[in-house]
């Protein structure tokens, strides 16, 4: 379909009315898990609709028989029904004036001539009544500031923050709370799946401008318009970081991808030649993938290389001092007011440098206030750009987050920390770390994660220029 001007978007992604084609009486079926998100969260108007049980109520919402029959205006039209019945749908949906749809139902072009066929005909009735449509197979939109989730899967606490994760698969929404927590926070979640008419450039001109997104992760299984998307997004990606997940990178990959979404894949080294070219930055894996997002969400903006490392194991600090220098990561050196300062407080033996070796520094004053006092004067430092810390975390004894009292800093920082093998040592961790990243310290489980955050924030800012 043609470009998608901004409003026809915004009618699906800020919608103020949704209707749910394919509403169900019956817990757990996608037609009422999707009407429970919507009742539970989000403030416009929601409207089931199933002819069997019109005039029934699901989580509150009355149930029409048909979207014409509905009072008002309907902006978004969740259409949860098998793939024969969506034609008839967006008839109904066209009548009624409906601008946004989102199918659900799969086995269009991905599943041989009858799909195809279906698509067509769904494509001719979203052109005749100026339809835009996401999907089909996609399982939902959430959009934090409007409340907005139509999922699958029943939602509860996800955490808001920055990150819009679009997708070509369900599973960012279905999980949306575990991956919430995983970037620090979402402003959208979008499954575009088998793209038959919005695509990644058509979200990435609508998040361009969206005041709620900081960063952008792209969950990419094949385009159609490649050449419009690296226009699009060689122009988004100077205003905004976008981090790309290619999946379908293997000659076998690339086959799966086409029976998910019947999309093709494309050569991997020829992708990769693009992705750089338009200024994306590309993730092998997910945890690559989410590290960078959460990075870009949480700290502040990186314009230099130069970091010093604080360390209690001496170890992970030179996995750490490694994981630098793969990354172009320079240990930068420090002024001599803050040489001085470890050197007051630490044995006489050591010999101070960076990474700065903590642990006798520990035992002289204890570990928070060591720490808080290392880290009042290397924010000073000029020749520092970014810190890490390696500090262990005793529940109930030493709490990383109190190392920050009273630090006031725009240097990006990130932790890594070391919880001793207590009981409900992991749980009382991620409680630690969800603090430190309320105060805008990132926390990454080893050194090699650590380094490659930096750098993926140096080499952005470096390249756009802008302070």
């Amino acid at each position: 379909m043609a470009k998608a001007d901004k409003s026809s978007l915004k009618n699906i992604l800020e919608p103020n009315s949704v209707a749910v084609v394919g509403a169900s009486t019956t817990p757990m079926k996608i037609g009422n898990s999707m009407v429970w998100n919507l009742a539970n969260l989000y403030e416009g108007k929601i409207f089931p609709v199933n002819p069997k049980v019109k005039g029934e109520k699901i989580y509150g919402c009355e149930v029409y028989a048909s979207v014409s029959e509905i009072p008002g205006e309907v902006d978004l039209a969740c259409l949860v029904v098998p793939r024969e019945l969506v034609p008839e749908s967006l008839e109904d949906c066209g009548s009624k004036g409906v601008k946004g749809a989102m199918v659900a139902a799969a086995g269009f072009s991905d599943s041989g001539e009858e799909g195809k066929r279906l698509e067509k005909e769904m494509l001719n009735l979203a052109r005749k009544y100026n339809i835009r449509i996401i999907g089909p197979n996609s399982q939902g939109i959430l959009n934090m500031a409007k409340k907005l989730d139509t999922a699958f899967a029943f939602h509860k606490d996800i955490v808001p923050g920055g990150v819009a994760i679009v997708s070509q698969t369900g599973t960012f929404i279905a999980c949306a709370k575990y991956y919430s927590q995983l970037v620090g926070g979402v402003s959208h979640i979008i499954d575009l799946a088998n793209m038959c008419d919005i695509d990644f450039s058509d979200t990435l001109e609508y998040l361009e401008n969206d005041k709620a997104t900081k960063v952008i992760a792209l969950h990419i299984e094949g385009m159609r318009e490649g050449k419009r998307f690296m226009d699009t997004a060689k122009e988004v990606s100077k205003k905004k970081p976008i981090v790309v997940l290619k999946s379908g990178r293997s000659e076998i990959g690339s086959k799966a991808v086409q029976a998910h979404t019947g999309a093709l894949a494309g050569r991997n080294e020829i992708n990769e030649a693009a992705f750089k070219q338009a200024g994306l930055i590309q993730a092998r894996d997910i945890d690559e993938w989410t590290d960078i997002a959460k990075g870009f969400n949480i700290l502040p903006p990186l314009y230099g290389n130069r970091v010093v490392i604080l360390t209690f194991t001496g170890g992970i600090g030179a996995l750490l001092v490694d994981a630098c220098e793969e990354f172009g990561l320079e240990l930068t050196e420090l002024s001599p007011e803050t040489l001085n300062t470890i050197r007051k407080n630490s044995a006489d033996w050591l010999k101070v440098q960076n990474p700065v070796d903590m642990f006798t520094a520990c035992q002289n004053l204890g570990m928070i206030p060591a720490y808080n006092l290392f880290l009042e004067s290397i924010v000073k430092n000029d020749s520092v750009d970014c810190i890490i810390l390696i500090i262990p975390h005793f529940p109930g004894y030493v709490e990383p987050r109190d190392a920050f009292n009273n630090i006031k800093t725009n240097k990006p920082i990130i932790v890594t920390g070391t919880t001793a093998a207590m009981d409900d040592a992991v749980i009382e961790w991620t409680k630690s770390a969800q603090e430190l990243e309320k105060r805008g310290i990132a926390v990454y489980p080893t050194p090699r994660r650590d380094a490659r955050v930096l750098a993926a924030l140096y080499n952005y800012y470096k390249k756009i220029n802008v302070k």
